[in-house]
């Protein structure tokens, strides 16, 4: 299904393009993005959906660690931990290199 309309302020076009379950809408005239996705999503980083994952199993229930190159059975609080202390990592190397202050 594709809408068509005009906007005689600026003198451009816009389309609705409806594929599947997803919405993208189509600018003329100039604009920087030609296709950008208008369907709400939320946009989660590896990091958070790793976090709910864990924090949704069971307490006693065991997952796979990673450690170099291996996989090992851990604890789910030990998982959490892991990530805990890598989110720490992550967030001190931005500060070092001043990539917090970037909008």
């Amino acid at each position: 299904m594709a809408l068509w309309f005009a906007d005689d302020e600026q003198s451009r076009s816009t389309t609705l393009v409806e594929l599947g379950t997803k919405k993208f809408t189509l600018q003329a005239a100039g604009k920087e993005a030609l296709i950008q996705d208008v369907t709400p999503a939320n946009h989660n980083t590896g990091a958070e959906v790793a976090r709910y994952e864990l924090e949704s199993l069971p307490e006693k229930r065991t997952v796979y660690l990673k450690k170099g190159a291996l996989y090992f059975l851990s604890s789910k609080k030990e998982a959490l931990e892991k990530l805990q202390e890598k989110e720490r990592m992550t967030s001190m190397k931005e500060k070092v290199l001043g990539l917090d202050t970037l909008e």
